[in-house]
Order: C-alpha cells, then structure tokens, then sequence
C-alpha cells in the first residue's frame, strides 16, 4: 500500500482506533481468565465461537476488498485478495480436513500413504502462496516499512496483524516445544497461553479490515 495514500480523516483518531482494537483484544483475553472449563470450551475450543470469527473474519476481509475497492482492485491486488482467503481457509483447517494429513507437513511429501494427487494438490497451494509472498515483497516492503516509521494507521493495522501471527504461531503447541527443551509448563499456564493464541489469531483478520477500510475509504475520496 503507497504511503501517500494515507487514509482520509484525522490521523489521530484512526491512529487511536489501531491502538483501540489492540487495547480492546487485551481486555478481552483477560476477560478469558474468568472463564470456567465449560466456558473456555465453548468459547476458545477448536472450532469454538471464537475460532469461528477469526476464520469469518478472512472472508469479511476479502469481500470488503471486493465492495470497497471494486474488480479493479481485487485485479490489481489480487493477491492480498487471495492471501486473505487463504488465511481464511487455512483456519478453517482445509490444509489438512480433505488430505490425508497436513499440506504443510515435509511427511506429507514423502511418505508413501499419500496419494500422489493430493501430494500436487499441494505443492500447487504452496506455490500460490510463495507466489502471494514474492509479490508482498516486491511490491509493499519498501512502503510498509516506511508507513510504519511515519506511523501510518493503515500500515500499523498491517503491522500489529504480522505480529500477531508470529506470536500467536509461537504460542501453538508452546508446552511441547518447550518440553524438547526440558522446560515443562503447568496446564493452568498452557490454557492461559492456548487463550491468548485464540484470541491474537482473532485480532488479525480484524486489523486487517481495518487496514483495508482505512486505505480503501482514502480511495475512493
């Protein structure tokens, strides 16, 4: 996204409104710790109310992009379109829900007991997404990182989605990689860092609708 295409309106309140949405997925992690057993299972389960939104949030993402910025920029963009609905999808666990085991597993490229459609089926996905990720670098990275010094909301939006991804990804299955360590975590911990990962993985497709609203509204003025 070019950085002088800053969104329209006051800096400082769409500034306050990143921060806000930041603030606001704090406040409700630490509503999680009042949650009893049944409560973070309905909430924070796998394919819980919680992991639900975050995968709806993808696709409302990506038919922002499509209402907002038209053909024209879902054409020019398309591969944020198709990066969001990956995202998408991937939370729905289609990576692994119609494949013998996870596309994203090395074992699933060699072992015999996948079949060998399954296995192009996959190396295509990853492709694609290799592709969406030359094309991020080639075209945004130099503006990202500029927008984030300059402290662009829309790119800050960006921003805090990236980290929310990296820590949320460090936090899945944290007990057993720190146990190939000798470093062993209590399971009161373990729920409370499951809870934060839930609740991070919900944060990003949100501020990435953010972002997209506040570059997008930019646009069209």
């Amino acid at each position: 996204m070019q950085n002088t295409l800053t969104p329209s309106g006051s800096r400082r309140s769409q500034l306050l409104l990143v921060f806000g949405v930041v603030l606001l997925l704090l406040v409700i992690y630490a509503l999680t710790f009042s949650l009893d057993a049944s409560g973070r299972d309905f909430w924070l389960s796998e394919g819980g109310i919680v992991e639900s939104l975050s995968a709806l949030g993808y696709f409302v993402c990506a038919a922002l992009m499509l209402l907002m910025g038209g053909w024209h920029y879902v054409k020019k963009y398309h591969y944020l379109f198709m990066l969001v609905l990956l995202f998408g999808m991937r939370e729905l666990d289609f990576d692994k829900r119609f494949t013998t085991m996870g596309i994203f597993k090395s074992k699933f490229y060699a072992s015999s007991d996948v079949p060998m459609i399954e296995k192009v089926i996959g190396l295509i996905v990853i492709a694609i997404f290799f592709y969406i990720v030359f094309r991020l670098v080639k075209n945004h990275l130099k503006d990202f990182i500029t927008g984030v010094l300059r402290f662009s909301p829309a790119h800050l939006a960006v921003f805090f989605a990236m980290s929310f991804i990296f820590i949320s990804k460090t936090l899945d299955g944290i007990a057993r990689k720190l146990g190939g360590f000798g470093i062993t975590i209590e399971q009161s911990a373990s729920v409370y860092f499951q809870a934060l990962e839930e609740i991070l993985e919900m944060g990003i497709p949100v501020l990435l609708m953010l972002s997209v609203y506040l570059f997008l509204s930019r646009h069209k003025q």
